[in-house]
């Protein structure tokens, strides 16, 4: 089985990185799983075709109003993409329209497969046209609402054009298409138990890995920090580490400032790697997603809390994981509301956990078995081969 896995953006722009390695671990298992998978994206004015790091083919692609969806569909209609490949699994490109729908039409419905990360999406489209509102530009307010309401209009018939869509959310079908839901995957040999946990027992240490936006909520562990610090019955000193850029950033600096917490609050900007573990080596908890019933999600299966899973370390959350139940001994989740977090609560969570000997070992082996892209992807395929069969 040939595969093509085609995203319409440029996967190597600095803030694109979570998502790229995501991607690319998806291609990593599909490969696993015996399917000889390639990457088509964008880079500038170029849309590439690669396999394992290599490029294959370039084409020339030019920019128009709908970015460049028009034209990377006259791609795929002039070169007869579709016609190499058993499957042309896309990754959802923001918004359907009439370009996107013809890529589906020329790719043909039987070899569709598009990946939704999140549903329902209109939280999201509300967010971005109340902060174009706020920001007084009206006329980028404007026009996306036309391409909100394309879309809308649009998805409602995407079943004639879809064969299946992977989705992290329990739906069965999504704008009348089939789902194949998945969870979020983590590649457990890079992502290895914490041996080197430093632990001072009078600093209490949170860490929050993202792009940043609203829906992660680090807000609320900011104006916890207020809380607990303005309370001079506590006397641990609270650290929390920001890392990573995200249009809510500038929000938070100026939160901390109006708060005089700069000493409790760190913006690191992105790291990686071994900057990146050495962070982790410090932190007591880990914060995943806070903030999702912002966008009107109450359920979810987000990246970073399979990353901590895999890491061993311990994190707070505030939305339904489908595997992680009330017997998982090593999250905490915390209602979703707009609630300043309990610093206190999370203190006696990790207090607790500490009694639990060797739990980075356990949470990694529980990523192990639950967590693995081979175990997701294979869902995908396994249902695929099964239609084929079928057919």
């Amino acid at each position: 089985m040939k595969l093509l896995y085609l995203v319409y953006f440029d996967i190597n722009l600095p803030q694109m990185a979570g998502v790229k390695k995501k991607i690319l671990s998806q291609l990593n298992a599909f490969d696993d799983l015996g399917i000889n998978s390639e990457l088509m994206y964008r880079e500038g004015n170029k849309l590439l075709i690669q396999k394992n790091g290599k490029i294959k083919k370039k084409f020339e692609i030019k920019k128009g109003l709908s970015r460049y969806k028009r034209s990377i569909y006259k791609v795929f209609k002039k070169e007869a993409i579709s016609s190499n490949y058993d499957y042309v699994y896309i990754r959802f490109p923001n918004t359907i329209d009439f370009s996107v729908l013809s890529l589906f039409k020329c790719v043909g419905k039987d070899k569709v497969i598009l990946e939704v990360p999140t549903y329902p999406i209109k939280g999201e489209f509300d967010e971005q046209l109340k902060d174009l509102k706020n920001k007084k530009l009206y006329i980028e307010y404007i026009l996306k609402n036309v391409l909100f309401m394309t879309h809308n209009l649009l998805s409602r018939n995407l079943n004639q054009y879809v064969n299946r869509i992977v989705t992290y959310m329990p739906y069965d079908s999504i704008w009348g298409v089939k789902t194949i839901p998945i969870d979020n995957g983590v590649d457990v040999t890079k992502y290895l138990p914490l041996t080197n946990k430093i632990h001072d027992s009078s600093t209490f240490v949170l860490t929050g890995v993202a792009n940043v936006s609203k829906w992660h909520g680090f807000d609320r562990v900011i104006y916890g920090i207020k809380e607990y610090t303005d309370n001079i019955k506590n006397n641990k000193t609270i650290i929390f580490n920001i890392v990573g850029d995200g249009p809510e950033i500038s929000n938070l600096k100026n939160l901390v400032k109006l708060n005089n917490l700069e000493n409790h609050v760190i913006f690191h900007g992105p790291k990686f790697n071994e900057q990146l573990i050495s962070i982790y080596n410090k932190t007591d908890v880990a914060i995943s997603s806070i903030g999702m019933h912002r966008i009107g999600l109450i359920e979810g299966s987000t990246i970073k809390t399979k990353e901590y899973c895999s890491l061993g370390l311990p994190f707070v959350y505030a939305y339904k994981e489908t595997k992680i139940s009330d017997t998982f001994g090593y999250a905490l989740q915390v209602d979703a509301n707009e609630n300043p977090i309990d610093i206190e609560l999370l203190i006696n969570f990790y207090n607790n956990l500490k009694i639990n000997e060797n739990y980075e070992e356990k949470m990694h082996d529980f990523a192990v078995e639950n967590y693995t892209w081979v175990s997701q992807m294979k869902r995908v395929i396994e249902l695929m081969k099964v239609e084929k069969l079928n057919a």
